[in-house]
C-alpha cells in the first residue's frame, strides 16, 4: 500500500518508500512485455531502489537535527510527503489548487510566521513561478531556495546528467539550509 500523507498533495513519489513501490510496478510491466530482458529491468530496479534508500537514509540523518523544524511552501500543497516522513512542520500557501490564488489574508498570515518564527528561508517550487515568495521575501528579508517536485525534467535537464536522484539531492541541501 503507499503511504499516504494527505489527500491534497498527489505528489505520493517524494516518499520514498511509495517510489520504490512505483519502481517494481513500472519494472514488471517491462518485464510482461519484454520478459527476454526481465534481468535488465529487475537488476536496475534494484539498483535504482538501493539508491533511494540511501537518499531516504541522509535526509533522515541530515534533517534530523535542524534547528528549525517549520518550512514555508509559497506554492501548492506538493511537499506534504517527505514533511510527514521527516517530520517537518509543512506550510504551503496554496492548500489544494495551484489554480486558487492565496488570500491576502493568508498571504499576511504567511508573513507573519515567518517573522514569528524567524523562519530564514521561503520555499518555492519548480513548476509555479516564485512571485508570491519574492513578495513574500521582500516583506520578511527571508531567502528563497527552490523545492522541486520532481516534475520538470527535460530532455536537455536528461542530456546533462539531471535525474530525480539529483534534484532530490538539491532539495536536500536546500532543506538543511
Amino acid at each position: 500500500a503507499v503511504h499516504q500523507a494527505s489527500k491534497t498533495d498527489p505528489h505520493i513519489w517524494l516518499d520514498f518508500d511509495n517510489a520504490q513501490k512505483m519502481i517494481d510496478n513500472i519494472s514488471k510491466a517491462f518485464v510482461r512485455k519484454d520478459p527476454k530482458n526481465r534481468e535488465f529491468y529487475e537488476n536496475n530496479a534494484r539498483d535504482y531502489k538501493l539508491r533511494l534508500v540511501g537518499l531516504d537514509k541522509k535526509y533522515r540523518e541530515q534533517l534530523s537535527n535542524c534547528r528549525t523544524r517549520t518550512i514555508l511552501h509559497a506554492g501548492h500543497r506538493a511537499f506534504a510527503y517527505p514533511a510527514n516522513r521527516y517530520r517537518i512542520d509543512y506550510v504551503a500557501a496554496y492548500n489544494v489548487s495551484a489554480d486558487a490564488e492565496p488570500s491576502p489574508q493568508q498571504i499576511l498570515a504567511l508573513i507573519e510566521k515567518i517573522k514569528g518564527q524567524k523562519l530564514p528561508y521561503i520555499y518555492y517550487e519548480d513548476l509555479a513561478a516564485p512571485r508570491l515568495a519574492a513578495t513574500i521575501s521582500s516583506e520578511t528579508g527571508a531567502g528563497l531556495l527552490k523545492l522541486s517536485n520532481g516534475q520538470d525534467i527535460s530532455n536537455k535537464d536528461i542530456q546533462n546528467g539531471i535525474s530525480f536522484i539529483s534534484l532530490m539531492e538539491r532539495n536536500l541541501e536546500n532543506l538543511k539550509k
